[in-house]
């Protein structure tokens, strides 16, 4: 159960889809008659939000992966670290 939780997490935080989402929800605003300069400000705005929010998430996840291989080979005195970022970045 929750490996398919964190598949269908991954699925809804990944970028194409966040960007379908947006893509949908300004299609729809102008659809309904919302002025286009309201549209192009609300859609730089998202687009900088998630853009730093992925970069957040992203670079987070780098430092986390450092750290790890910093403990990895303290603790057993060196691994082959390509094994060790593919082990890290397959969840």
């Amino acid at each position: 159960m929750k490996e398919q939780f964190k598949k269908i997490l991954k699925k809804l935080t990944s970028r194409k889809f966040i960007a379908m989402l947006l893509g949908v929800a300004l299609g729809c605003a102008m659809v309904f008659g919302v002025d286009g300069e309201e549209v192009s400000t609300v859609a730089g705005a998202m687009t900088s939000v998630v853009s730093l929010i992925y970069y957040m998430f992203t670079e987070g996840k780098i430092d986390r992966t450092a750290l790890l291989i910093e403990e990895q080979n303290k603790e057993e005195g060196g691994q082959d670290r390509e094994r060790l970022l593919e082990e890290l970045f397959s969840e």
